[in-house]
């Protein structure tokens, strides 16, 4: 968001070409009068919904004093990105100082959640420093945090959507045990179905094992059944995640349309819904 361009003004004067979305025309309307007026035509500015609107299709750089309620959405989105076109080179964002203890949290601690594990896969995030609620005006009732990121090149090899489903569904009680959280019986039918659709889609044979014995021997094989998600690190989370894809375990839906040659197309959307 431009907001009233106090800032946008000032990165006019140091990048090619900034591209501004605001969800208030007013807003927008008042930076393009400011770029104007500062003899500047490096401004591309459109009303509109962040988390909804195309992005541009290449940038190198993100800066935001993003609303604090589409922190978690904005950043998964930025992320998104990474698998999709040229890799942005940083970050540098506004949060609320809560969400960013949430960000930036090690295995173990209390904040860690799947928030900090997805950033974690993708990108490094450091704090820079701290803001207090008197800087701005009207002050908030919050203290915010300045964080930068940068993604993790080459790109891990993993399936973005894969990796948030699965540790959505362990994070869903992450004090749980693993063999606890895969004995649910809403999170067996959800993997049951998905493994007899890709079976069917890759003409893989199914296994004879129940399917829950099936889930139970990739736990067993990874050393993971009586695991803790909020104590796990990132490679033993990625190790798991390609256990349960080998045994042909999806945690999409794997409706897919087939390739060229009638392979089976993995899914390549994040699937993310702003939760942490």
């Amino acid at each position: 968001g431009c907001g009233t361009g106090e800032l946008t003004v000032r990165l006019l004067e140091l990048v090619r070409r900034v591209h501004t979305i605001d969800v208030e025309a007013r807003m927008v309307h008042e930076t393009q009068q400011r770029a104007a007026a500062a003899g500047r035509c490096n401004l591309e500015a459109v009303v509109g919904d962040a988390l909804r609107m195309p992005l541009p299709r290449r940038f190198d750089v993100c800066v935001s004093n993003l609303p604090y309620q589409i922190s978690s959405p904005f950043i998964f989105r930025l992320l998104r990105r990474l698998s999709e076109g040229p890799p942005w080179r940083a970050a540098v964002l506004m949060v609320q100082r809560e969400f960013a203890e949430r960000l930036l949290a090690d295995p173990g601690e209390q904040p860690y959640s799947r928030l900090a594990l997805n950033v974690r896969l993708f990108a490094r995030a450091v704090r820079i420093f701290d803001v207090r609620p008197g800087s701005f005006q009207p002050a908030p009732m919050v203290h915010s945090t300045v964080l930068r990121l940068e993604p993790r090149l080459p790109a891990p090899e993993v399936d973005f959507s894969e990796w948030d489903a699965m540790i959505r569904v362990i994070f869903s009680r992450r004090r749980k045990t693993l063999r606890a959280q895969f004995a649910k019986v809403s999170t067996l039918s959800m993997l049951e179905q998905n493994y007899k659709i890709w079976c069917s889609l890759s003409g893989e044979r199914p296994s004879a094992l129940p399917f829950p014995d099936l889930v139970m021997s990739v736990l067993e094989e990874e050393g993971c059944v009586y695991e803790r998600a909020f104590a796990m690190d990132l490679d033993d989370l990625h190790s798991l995640l390609r256990a349960f894809n080998r045994k042909g375990i999806r945690f999409v839906n794997v409706q897919e349309l087939r390739g060229p040659q009638g392979e089976y197309l993995p899914h390549q959307e994040w699937g993310d819904d702003g939760s942490d």
